[in-house]
């Protein structure tokens, strides 16, 4: 919902914490406990939700029919999304959470047509005048990236995911951002980690795909990678590696 006083801002309830491997787990998740939130703590005014939406989930809404019903259902019920968390491509639920959990990442195709999805269905379900979001894998779980190519081929996958943002926002108006989760364990674990990753790879290597394949010049490409790929700042993550919130927040 709206914090009044900061009209950029929403408080939202995350599905994340309910299973959403399949659109019907989603469904069942709003009807059964966004509802009841939003009963509680929003019951005048339109309240908003992180969606959860596994590969399986996005594929299945991309059926017209589907997101129109979807869209209805959440409107019927005063609650609108706003924003995605694409980290969970699978099973995040009723298994123990390993490394696997972050397959595919950003070197793989799977993980680019997954999340480029994702901003289809966002920008269809996105509230008039509102922007939206998606967060995703930290790049890559650490083990996995020791060679430098690795970080070639993952930044240029995030620079091909802005360039289908920039021309979803073109073509519908809606303003789409992408948000590299850091977490324990992988590449981006620490504010130092994220920053290091776009000065030393994402920019030069995102800005050089995209004046080369989508026709940008350079300082155009450095646009639409800015606007459109940063990162999502996870409090508790930054808090479990005893980062102190304020100083990370402003570096």
């Amino acid at each position: 919902m709206r914090i009044p006083g900061f009209p950029d801002a929403h408080l939202t309830y995350c599905l994340n914490i309910h299973p959403g491997e399949t659109l019907e787990e989603n469904e069942a998740a709003i009807r059964k406990h966004a509802a009841r939130v939003k009963e509680l703590v929003s019951p005048r005014e339109p309240f908003g939700l992180g969606l959860r939406l596994g590969r399986n989930a996005a594929d299945k809404l991309a059926d017209p029919a589907r997101l129109k019903a979807f869209g209805r259902m959440l409107a019927d019920g005063g609650m609108y999304a706003f924003t995605v968390n694409g980290f969970p491509y699978g099973a995040f639920h009723g298994t123990a959470v390993k490394a696997g959990v972050y397959r595919p990442d950003w070197r793989q195709p799977e993980r680019l047509a997954y999340t480029c999805r994702l901003g289809e269905l966002l920008s269809a379900l996105l509230p008039e005048g509102s922007e939206g979001s998606i967060s995703t894998v930290p790049v890559s779980y650490r083990e996995w990236m020791r060679d430098e190519r690795n970080g070639k081929i993952a930044s240029e996958n995030l620079a091909a995911c802005a360039a289908a943002l920039h021309e979803l926002r073109n073509r519908t108006g809606r303003e789409i951002h992408l948000g590299l989760e850091p977490e324990p364990d992988c590449v981006l674990e620490t504010t130092e980690d994220a920053i290091a990753f776009f000065e030393r790879n994402l920019w030069p290597v995102g800005i050089a795909w995209l004046a080369g394949h989508g026709g940008y010049s350079h300082r155009n490409a450095e646009t639409v990678l800015r606007r459109h790929v940063g990162v999502c700042f996870d409090a508790c993550h930054f808090s479990v590696q005893f980062e102190q919130l304020d100083r990370s927040l402003e570096t």
